[in-house]
């Protein structure tokens, strides 16, 4: 039986709602050869019954059960199961566009040194409503310096060579969910990224589903995978592809300090809190802002910081002590 060139992987914990028409935009795409590997990671909500319609509809469709990991690991696992030449990453709320497919395999076949390739992407809300359009750098060199700065291409619009994820050890648990952040840090040391100028991809933002623990995880995963990235910069390893956790001792190896932590923290809450602003939610940005505020630790935070604090403080009404 011949291997398709595409094998597209899809984690699903727990995403009913919107399952139905991610996979739809999946099966509907102009390009067809690939196979589409389905981790349900423990699904406790009827994902699973709604992936099997589909698998006996599609024997494109492979569904992998297992007990609740996480996403890093369910990523890695249906990476594992791939045939392809190529890697597609999809998330179960998401929306692709019908030539996604088509637009990056061309490229990819088409220029040979390129590991990777994302795009544009259309932010929606839990309703499907329009809140943004962001479209990242496209040139190599622009995408490479930034990565320095801000994770620039958009996880579920990526298409990857499978055999540059594999050499590179896949995702790296202890960073989720900034765990495609230290992967394309990693990548961009040896290899040329891009992203395509068109829209590839209607991104879910679940506004309402914010905590305070979600905004640590991220900003501390993005915060260790830049520092982890510097250190590797000077030739040293940095002795995290073992590691299920961020701890102490981590931090302090990276040189990351408390005021980083907090500085970090608050600079996530606020891109969520400016999100939740643009998208209408005024009462959701001001919690955001508030806690972040609230719990930085009375650290000093940058000018370019307390700029944006500025600018969205009276927008949302907030009191600030």
């Amino acid at each position: 039986m011949r291997n398709p060139l595409l094998s597209v992987v899809m984690p699903v914990y727990n995403a009913a709602c919107f399952l139905e028409q991610s996979v739809k935009s999946i099966l509907g795409q102009t390009f067809g050869d690939f196979e589409f590997i389905i981790i349900d990671d423990g699904s406790t909500d009827g994902s699973l019954e709604i992936l099997q319609f589909f698998k006996e509809k599609d024997r494109r469709v492979l569904i992998c059960s297992q007990s609740h990991q996480g996403i890093a690991p369910a990523r890695n696992q249906g990476s594992r199961l791939a045939r392809g030449r190529y890697v597609a990453v999809m998330d179960a709320d998401d929306i692709s566009m019908p030539d996604r497919f088509q637009r990056q395999v061309y490229f990819l076949e088409n220029n040979p040194e390129i590991a990777l390739v994302g795009g544009a992407i259309t932010m929606i809300d839990e309703k499907g409503k329009y809140i943004r359009q962001v479209v990242y750098p496209i040139r190599i060199d622009e995408i490479k310096r930034n990565l320095l700065i801000y994770n620039c291409i958009s996880q579920p619009t990526v298409m990857m060579r499978k055999k540059v994820f594999e050499k590179l050890g896949g995702y790296r648990r202890c960073f989720d969910p900034a765990e495609d952040y230290d992967l394309w840090l990693r990548m961009s040391e040896q290899y040329p990224l891009a992203n395509l100028p068109e829209t590839l991809l209607h991104y879910r933002c679940h506004l309402g589903q914010i905590s305070q623990r979600k905004l640590e995880a991220q900003s501390l995963g993005i915060l260790t995978a830049l520092c982890a990235a510097r250190l590797r910069r000077g030739r040293v390893a940095d002795g995290l592809d073992k590691q299920r956790t961020i701890t102490p001792e981590v931090l302090k190896r990276l040189g990351i300090t408390e005021e980083m932590v907090n500085s970090a923290f608050v600079a996530t809450s606020l891109s969520w809190a400016e999100l939740a602003l643009e998208s209408g939610d005024v009462t959701n940005a001001r919690f955001i802002m508030d806690r972040a505020l609230t719990n930085r630790g009375g650290y000093a935070l940058s000018d370019a910081l307390n700029n944006r604090i500025r600018i969205i403080v009276p927008k949302i009404n907030l009191q600030v002590k």
